[in-house]
Formats: structure tokens, sequence, C-alpha cells
């Protein structure tokens, strides 16, 4: 299975989604003008990457921003995801946010109540 690799943009965030290493990541700021066809690549690849039961995976939320619709596609992307974590596979996510962002920590927390994934919340100390 391919990778999937975006550069981010002002207004969408970096992606690298890497099948062979078991690792998603998203960084930076997630405002699309058109959220839902923004993230249904992203969705649509994570589908695919279920279908090949991986024996770990690791999910890296850093994101420094997002507008309310793509909280909603990122929670339906999370929960593509879930058919690992009911199947006994390694799934970890990790939501990372500074320290004095609460709500970037409070969108992840959340999160971690509308998926039946465990999310760990990882405060960075900020620069």
């Amino acid at each position: 299975m391919d990778s999937l690799i975006l550069k981010a943009t002002h207004n969408s965030p970096d992606v690298k989604f890497n099948a062979d290493l078991g690792t998603l990541e998203i960084s930076g700021r997630s405002i699309p003008e058109h959220a839902n066809m923004y993230y249904e690549n992203l969705i649509q690849w994570v589908k695919d990457y279920v279908l090949t039961n991986p024996p770990k995976t690791e999910i890296s939320i850093k994101l420094d921003y997002l507008n309310s619709s793509s909280h909603k596609y990122l929670i339906d992307l999370l929960e593509k995801l879930e058919p690992l974590h009911s199947s006994g596979l390694s799934i970890i996510i990790n939501w990372y946010f500074e320290e004095d962002d609460d709500e970037i920590k409070e969108t992840g927390m959340e999160c971690s109540k509308l998926i039946k994934i465990p999310l760990k919340l990882i405060p960075v100390p900020v620069d």
C-alpha cells in the first residue's frame, strides 16, 4: 500500500501516512475551505489501510488549530480505525497540544470521548 503524503498549506495540515511503518501523522493547521473534499482522500486511505490488518498503528495528531468541520472529519477518520482496536491489534493515538493551549487540549479530550480507541493527551512545552 502506498503512503499518503500531503504538504501543509496555509489552510491544510501536513499529512504523513505510512502503511509500511504503521504511522499516521497530521500536523499544523486544519481550516480547509472544503473540509469534506480535503478529508475524503485521508478517510479513504484509512479505510484501505484498515483492510490490511496492520499489527501496530500509531497516530500522532499535532494540530495547532482546526475548525469545526475539520474536527468532524477528523473524528470520522479516527472512527474508521476502531475495527483495529476491537480486533485486538495495537493502536495508539497521541494527541499533542502546547501546554498553554486549552482549546486544542479540550478538542483532544472531546475526541477521546467520541471514539472507542484510547487517546493519550501529550502536553508539549511552549518555547
